[in-house]
């Protein structure tokens, strides 16, 4: 009885049906349940009526037969207007799901045989693996190939047409986005394992590249991974390290990174070279000029050498580093790196607001006074409580809180110190709000115990924070605390105050226990906490008080600091991890965007290095010494030109380029690369006369076809975490009968539309047939 039960409402291998519920679908059936009794009373009333009084049987029992037919059948019709629905839940035994991700990227048709292995294990005549795994491993299958936009990355096909829907023309791999995706990809079905093949070479720029950084949804689903292509060949690649910005006529440590594979012991001639790319009006296009030129022996899988730099131009310049070409090497794309240096002609600017003096504010100015980007010229201060020949006698401090647009926006960082409502005036809040927005400056809010950052909670301050301010914060001084540091800390590199994890913890243990904190009502959703009290909740009782957060905001990034208690770092160690605290956060925020006047023309690609048939986007942020928008007035023959050049088959060709006003201060063209090669602008600042000069580098070889050896540590790592296996595409059979998955119960739901079912409507034929037959018999008109 139950089989068949379950049957009717559409489940198979039930083991036991565990809920059935009817409701009305109808509108108004469903609010008024009493009309649908009340018609149906009134059609039995009727039809009993009829057979009644209306109606000549020959007996009783005939009339009693008629009326109860013709009443079930009028019963049944009012019934199918109201569309009862059946609600039920069974307990089934299921076969065990099976996801296939399949690698369908450029990569597949690299001349490594990895494409026909892969179409012979889907093949009808070769591995038939759909029909091993649904026939030997009794497992339901479904198939999924690779796209290249990591949004959607998977793509549902047939899986009995695998062979012909796989392609080889992704242009990336963005394969952990697509197994991050898996989840919400099953929805209600439970997968009980997933089978990648891949060559485990995700291009999609996603920095889990890196095996050690691997982290997929803890879901309990198995990954088994199967590689495909060779896991070595003979090749070497050269990468480039150094600081985003340095200052002029200081040298620097440039990092050279060999990576190879198949040459032990070969000689690998590397050179390192660098240009300007931002001059003076009328100065010559600079070439390349070389630094050094080293012989490295490769006695290793990677080795790395340090070159001393002094940059002798300031504004962005071009490191670039060459590997010659050693014998039957693979690839040679990958024997060029270059690398874009912002030199700083000066200094970073740095501006600290506050009421009155205290200790972080004292130490702060010492030790970012010392700071070789900053030093003395480049830290500025406002104290509100300071008296007026103070402000005008020490060079350190600013006359007003409120300073000229052509100064306040040169800064690079703003300090936000303990400080009344009243301080904060709306011009002054205007301006930082645009700094950060607009020109990405730097903003560090740093509560104090005075005042608290409840003072900024009517400003438009306090959107900008990484915090949400309540209608009323007191400070929290009843009980000592020590800082915890939450998992996100270790990606930003100034809450690491050292190289080892060992001496890092000893370093912010120094802070011993804190005395107090100014507590908040919330955490914004954009915000990231990096410290964190150890017992104390915001308002929604869940999420601990932060003591140090980050966002973004606009084109910049703010800093919250719930305590002025830092200084407290040093003791013991002096400044030691107390600068190195504040210099790496003031590097962070300060060198992030256009340095100091450098804001004024901002101009670049959208990206560095494109595939032919892209679009580049050039855009040009360009403002008049006083930070306003450039003007039309302000242009030679009213627009913004510059020169373009191209690669083409005869050489090098100039083009003129003419950037249009997408908004004010904002110019934007469309250049589009239909050749591999240099694409390069030259333009002139209008306002200072100062040339600069932009490149991108255009390659007919995707990532896709650069990356041609089996990503095995990524392969490996992927299996590890989620408890499946690593195999090589040979080994596929093994896999089949290692896989031992058994059926599982589950929990399986059906809502099924009565009146819309064979049985429903087989009884409503069935009462009219019999009715019919009955009346025949009885010669009943």
């Amino acid at each position: 009885m139950t089989q068949y039960i379950a049957w009717l409402l559409g489940f198979e291998n039930v083991r036991s049906i565990d809920a059935i519920h009817v409701t009305l679908a109808a509108p108004w059936a469903g609010e008024h349940l009493w009309a649908v009794i009340g018609t149906c009373v009134i059609a039995i009333g009727g039809v009993v009526t009829f057979y009644r009084h209306f109606e000549n049987c020959k007996s009783r029992a005939l009339r009693v037969t008629l009326a109860t037919l013709r009443a079930a059948l009028l019963c049944l019709l009012l019934l199918t207007l109201a569309a009862p629905l059946v609600h039920s839940s069974a307990t089934v035994l299921r076969r065990p799901l099976v996801y296939l991700v399949l690698d369908d990227s450029e990569s597949m048709s690299v001349a490594d045989g990895r494409s026909d292995q892969l179409q012979r294990v889907f093949s009808d005549q070769g591995g038939r693996f759909i029909q091993h795994l649904e026939v030997e491993a009794k497992c339901r299958v479904e198939a999924f190939r690779l796209r290249s936009d990591a949004a959607n990355s998977l793509a549902k096909i047939d899986r009995h047409a695998i062979t012909s829907k796989l392609k080889a023309d992704g242009k990336t791999t963005p394969l952990l986005a697509a197994l991050t995706a898996l989840p919400k990809q099953a929805r209600s079905e439970r997968v009980a394992a997933v089978i990648a093949f891949s060559d485990f070479n995700d291009t999609s720029g996603n920095e889990a590249q890196d095996a050690s950084r691997v982290t997929l949804p803890s879901n309990g689903i198995p990954i088994h991974t199967v590689g495909l292509g060779a896991t070595s060949l003979i090749d070497i690649s050269v990468e480039l390290r150094t600081e985003a910005k340095v200052k002029l006529g200081e040298p620097t440590t440039v990092t050279v990174e060999l990576q190879q594979s198949g040459l032990d012991q070969a000689l690998a001639t590397v050179s390192i070279e660098a240009r300007a790319l931002d001059t003076e009006s009328g100065d010559a296009q600079q070439s390349l000029r070389l630094i050094t030129e080293r012989t490295v022996t490769l006695d290793t899988t990677s080795s790395a050498f340090d070159v001393s730099f002094t940059p002798e131009s300031a504004g962005l310049i071009e490191l670039v580093a060459r590997v010659a070409p050693i014998r039957d090497e693979t690839l040679l794309d990958n024997n060029v790196a270059t690398r874009r240096v912002g030199v700083i002609e000066d200094y970073l600017r740095i501006n600290y607001v506050d009421y009155e003096p205290n200790w972080e504010w004292r130490f702060v100015k010492e030790v970012i006074g010392r700071d070789k980007l900053v030093g003395r010229e480049g830290f500025r201060t406002y104290l509100a409580s300071s008296s007026t020949s103070v402000r005008l006698q020490n060079e350190l401090f600013n006359k007003e809180l409120v300073q000229p647009r052509s100064e306040f926006y040169a800064n690079d960082v703003l300090f936000l110190g303990d400080g009344p409502r009243e301080m904060f005036t709306p011009k002054f809040c205007e301006l930082t709000e645009e700094f950060v927005s607009r020109f990405g400056g730097g903003l560090i809010v740093v509560a104090g115990p005075r005042f608290g950052p409840h003072e900024l909670a009517d400003t438009p301050l306090a959107k900008m924070l990484p915090v949400l301010l309540g209608d009323e914060g007191r400070l929290r001084d009843q009980a000592e605390f020590s800082l915890r540091r939450t998992k996100e800390a270790v990606l930003y590199p100034f809450m690491q105050l050292a190289d080892s994890e060992a001496e890092d913890a000893a370093a912010w243990n120094n802070l011993e226990k804190l005395p107090w904190y100014q507590p908040v009502a919330g955490v914004h959703e954009l915000a990231r906490v990096l410290a964190e009290h150890p017992t104390d909740l915001c308002e929604d009782g869940k999420t601990p008080q932060p003591l140090i957060a980050i966002r973004p905001y606009g084109k910049g990034q703010v800093v919250y600091i719930g305590f002025n208690e830092m200084w407290r770092m040093r003791k013991r160690y002096g400044d030691r991890y107390y600068q190195r605290f504040w210099s790496q956060l003031i590097y962070r925020l300060g060198m992030s965007h256009a340095v100091g006047t450098e804001k004024q023309f901002v101009a670049g690609f959208d990206r560095f290095a494109y595939a032919v048939g892209d679009e580049a986007i050039f855009s040009v942020e360009a403002f008049d010494g006083d930070y306003q928008p450039l003007g039309m007035s302000q242009l030679k023959d009213g627009s913004l030109v510059g020169e373009l050049t191209v690669p083409s088959t005869e050489g090098e060709v100039v083009r003129k380029l003419s950037l249009s006003t997408t908004r004010p201060g904002h110019f934007e063209a469309a250049i589009p690369i239909p050749a591999a090669g240099r694409y390069t602008v030259r333009l002139t600042d209008p306002i200072t006369g100062r040339s600069y000069e932009r490149s991108c580098v255009a390659s007919s070889t995707s990532m896709e076809t650069k990356r041609v050896v089996r990503n095995s540590e990524l392969q490996e790592s992927i299996a590890t975490a989620t408890g499946g296996n690593a195999y090589d595409i040979s080994r596929v059979d093994d896999l089949i009968r290692e896989l031992n998955l058994e059926p599982t119960l589950e929990q399986d739901h059906r809502q099924v539309a009565l009146w819309n079912t064979p049985a429903w409507f087989l009884l409503v034929v069935g009462l009219m047939l019999s009715e019919w037959t009955i009346r025949k018999l009885a010669f009943l008109r």
